[in-house]
């Protein structure tokens, strides 16, 4: 976090890394659908955007980087800028289910500090992105149930600001 900082948010922070999503407003529309959407504290879409993307609206929050960053550094400007003691990442071509961050939270109310979610492939998507997905993905696939994982994937994860 950066010095000085302070939490301020005992909710959800979610940060979304993206570099010009074509869908990322499509994302932020799931995200006011979520069953869960009252305990959301801020919404930090770290990155690029495309010319004329209006992000900055409601508890949605713009963080330009000037440039053109991976992943993982988006995600930790991120983290030193959100207020909130979980923070969920959530990439920026992914669409969340409705009760995404309502499941995320059950699991960290029964003590988990680290919790990744399952993963929905688009069936029209095209072949090869399809059979890269399912290569990459196929341990997190929704209908492979809830258990312990050796590694997460950060597309869809939140973590207690205690573990960062």
């Amino acid at each position: 976090m950066a010095q000085g900082a302070k939490l301020t948010c005992m909710q959800v922070s979610i940060i979304i890394p993206s570099l010009y999503s074509p869908i990322i407003n499509t994302v932020l529309v799931q995200l006011e659908r979520q069953s869960s959407r009252d305990q959301i504290g801020e919404v930090l879409v770290v990155g690029k955007a495309s010319m004329g993307q209006k992000l900055n609206r409601g508890k949605v929050r713009y963080v330009d980087t000037n440039i053109p960053v991976s992943t993982s550094r988006a995600r930790n400007i991120g983290i030193r800028q959100a207020r909130c003691e979980i923070l969920y990442f959530l990439d920026g071509d992914c669409l969340p289910q409705v009760d995404c961050l309502e499941q995320h939270l059950r699991a960290h109310s029964a003590g988990h500090v680290l919790v990744g979610g399952g993963v929905l492939m688009p069936i029209d998507e095209n072949y090869w992105n399809l059979t890269y997905n399912l290569a990459i993905f196929h341990e997190f696939l929704s209908d492979q149930g809830t258990g312990a994982r050796n590694y997460l994937p950060g597309l869809n994860l939140t973590v207690a600001r205690s573990v960062v």
